[in-house]
């Protein structure tokens, strides 16, 4: 069965680090198979991997992308831009923009620093989660 796709992107590279972490530990504790996460900290290799992705009919099954500058919130619409159904979250220290990310249909924004039990909370906004693993958030 296949692993779920998971990318962090966050121009901090610590911030993207304790997110991915932060996942990881969620889905250990709820005694899921740990995702494959991916993480990047510049946007434009970012973006040609969803370009490519996109070519080859791919995707990734969540996104996570810190959103503390107007950068975020455009790598955000390039995510729509190559996979418009994939489940995207933002990630920000305030709530400055929480409005663009009502625009581009983000499922959750989410404030630094976030928590296991937080990023569960997100997540469970896809679907129900799936405790034999596969590719079922």
């Amino acid at each position: 069965m296949r692993k779920l796709q998971i990318v962090v992107c966050d121009f901090k590279e610590m911030d993207c680090d304790y997110t991915a972490e932060a996942i990881r530990m969620y889905y250990m504790q709820q005694g899921l198979d740990i995702p494959e996460i991916t993480k990047w900290t510049e946007d434009e290799p970012f973006r040609m991997n969803l370009k490519s992705m996109a070519d080859r009919g791919e995707h990734y099954d969540m996104v996570f992308i810190g959103a503390d500058s107007m950068n975020g919130t455009e790598l955000a619409h390039s995510v729509r831009d190559y996979g418009k159904d994939c489940p995207l979250f933002l990630i920000s220290n305030g709530v400055e923009y929480a409005v663009e990310g009502f625009r581009i249909q983000a499922l959750d924004y989410l404030t630094k620093p976030v928590s296991p039990k937080r990023i569960g909370e997100a997540i469970s906004r896809i679907k129900p989660l799936n405790k034999n693993g596969g590719d079922k958030p």
